[in-house]
């Protein structure tokens, strides 16, 4: 009848899952339980409790670490150049401290601004596409953390 039979894992491969995408790949029409994001990023940014790595993909695969995240996109530092303007997906793993465990958090990004550190670059990710359930234990994590500094 549609819908989540409350038997699927999270985490586990689904056949609606948009992400990984690669640069210039074509979007599929969007699941019911894909939401998509606002324009600009209206939420208070907040440092993560503890380190969270983030795989980077797009035409090849990348490694970084998230300096900042809120509802809406992440700041990383990577050793990567990416140009502002594209579109990559990235996967991590938060807390979810109601059953003290790590999830997954798979999401369709754009690539908003870019700054070169010491070693590598500073980039800030808008999220573009995310499941809605991931979205809401997205929301529920960083309401947890303490604000970062700006």
């Amino acid at each position: 009848m549609g819908g989540n039979s409350g038997n699927e894992q999270r985490g586990a491969p689904r056949k609606d899952t948009l992400l990984p995408v690669a640069i210039g790949e074509k979007v599929r029409p969007q699941p019911a339980n894909v939401i998509p994001f606002p324009q600009p990023r209206m939420q208070m940014r907040h440092r993560p409790e503890h380190q969270i790595n983030v795989a980077l993909l797009f035409q090849a695969r990348a490694e970084g670490t998230i300096i900042n995240i809120s509802s809406t996109g992440i700041a990383v530092l990577t050793k990567t150049v990416l140009v502002t303007g594209n579109t990559i997906g990235v996967s991590f793993l938060i807390p979810d401290k109601m059953t003290n465990t790590q999830v997954p958090i798979i999401a369709k990004c754009k690539v908003v601004w870019v700054d070169k550190t010491d070693p590598g670059y500073k980039i800030g990710l808008q999220f573009i596409l995310m499941d809605s359930p991931d979205a809401h234990l997205l929301g529920r994590y960083v309401e947890t953390l303490p604000e970062a500094a700006s």
